[in-house]
């Protein structure tokens, strides 16, 4: 945990006076100050809504999607997610986990695999001596 106390070679934070030591988890408990060139771009980033107060949270179906009226009457805010760090830390807290930010498309297990071109006898003599040869 980053502490105010003062240890030689470190420097403190300059927004919130915070001196991260090592073994110390390698940012400030502010959120980040400086977009890094980690950072996910405005129009891909994922979104949540979220009640400061309650803590529950709703999905919108779109990332641009504004904050129904309904939603606001009911405190809830819009909260993005600007690095892909920030919302591991959002799944892991919630257990949920961002389709979008760890599947590429294709690759998931509803996917039917291409239909695979059966090898005629001769043609898997052909590639057995082609590998021996090779090996030779």
């Amino acid at each position: 945990m980053p502490s105010t106390e003062h240890t030689p070679g470190h420097t403190p934070c300059p927004e919130c006076g915070f001196y991260l030591n090592i073994g110390d988890w390698p940012w400030c408990p502010h959120e980040e100050i400086h977009p890094s060139h980690h950072t996910v771009h405005s129009s891909e980033r994922a979104v949540v809504f979220e009640n400061p107060a309650t803590g529950e949270v709703r999905y919108p179906g779109r990332n641009d999607a504004p904050i129904p009226e309904r939603y606001k009457k009911e405190g809830f805010v819009r909260k993005e997610f600007p690095t892909l760090a920030s919302l591991e830390r959002f799944e892991r807290s919630h257990g949920v986990r961002n389709d979008k930010a760890h599947y590429n498309e294709g690759n998931s297990a509803d996917q039917e695999a291409p239909p695979r071109k059966q090898l005629t006898d001769q043609e898997k003599r052909e590639i057995w001596q082609e590998s021996v040869q090779a090996t030779r």
